[in-house]
């Protein structure tokens, strides 16, 4: 009984007050869906424009590395084929070292290149016997830390005649 008594109390009786409240909730029920409809067209917008941004981002950083792969190459290529490096390792006596001049001729030249570009911090000559040809890098600490770093080790190990690390 008491069910009853709290259904007839939800009734509405007078028909002006029921048309009122089912039109306020036809109204209320459109209103969301149609922001739900808003919401998801601009969350739909939103990640296409989230897309194209990314997109320009990433090609704007692969030509970024695409230019600085170019200059360490350039970088490389002109390093390797330098007249004065080049001469000085031709004077280079069969299984010998170089003479302290030839040495100073190739650090000279190293330097203008550590001096020319601010993110080179050493560049240092290695001959077919895997001799550091460096006066400072040649000294045992030096060589001691070059000759065991995983860099150098890879570079040996692989027969590589250029390597660039980080």
């Amino acid at each position: 009984m008491k069910k009853r008594n709290y259904f007839q109390r939800l009734t509405i009786r007078h028909l002006s007050t029921r048309m009122t409240i089912y039109f306020s909730i036809v109204i209320i029920l459109a209103l969301i869906a149609i922001a739900s409809s808003i919401s998801r067209i601009f969350s739909d917008k939103l990640i296409i424009e989230m897309s194209g941004v990314v997109n320009q981002k990433m090609d704007l950083i692969c030509a970024n590395l695409d230019d600085s792969l170019g200059y360490i190459r350039n970088l490389h290529f002109s390093i390797v084929n330098n007249p004065s490096i080049v001469s000085a390792m031709q004077k280079r006596p069969e299984n010998k070292t170089l003479e302290d001049k030839q040495i100073n001729t190739i650090k000279d030249e190293l330097d203008k290149y550590k001096l020319r570009d601010a993110s080179i911090q050493s560049i240092f000559l290695i001959d077919n016997d895997k001799n550091i040809l460096d006066a400072l890098y040649a000294l045992p600490p030096y060589n001691k830390i070059i000759t065991h770093n995983s860099d150098f080790s890879y570079f040996i190990n692989e027969g590589m005649l250029g390597r660039f690390s980080v």
